[in-house]
């Protein structure tokens, strides 16, 4: 009767350990996955560092896309009257009655 109970506390403990060692691997993975995420989160924010090179560069294309923009405004807006214009002319306020 006692190599019994001998072999079953050894087993025991044997499941215990193992079952311990799952959890601390389980609680070291959830940790690691944190931490990744984390630090993917900080990746996000940070960006370039804007010197006066890299500051020029940018206002260079954004005034070029500015200009565009304003070019593809203007000719959408070619020819049609837009707020008070077509009621300053005249001709057009006598033909709206």
């Amino acid at each position: 009767m006692a190599m019994v109970f001998t072999i079953v506390s050894a087993a025991q403990e044997k499941l215990t350990e193992f079952m311990n060692k799952l959890k601390n691997n389980k609680e070291d993975e959830k940790l690691r996955k944190e931490k990744e995420a984390e630090e993917a989160e900080r990746a996000k924010f940070t960006g370039t560092p804007v010197t006066l090179e890299t500051f020029v560069a940018w206002r260079k294309t954004f005034e070029q896309e500015m200009i565009k923009t304003k070019v593809n405004k203007e000719e959408t807006f070619k020819g049609k009257l837009t707020g008070r214009e077509p009621l300053k002319n005249a001709n057009n306020v006598l033909n709206l009655y």
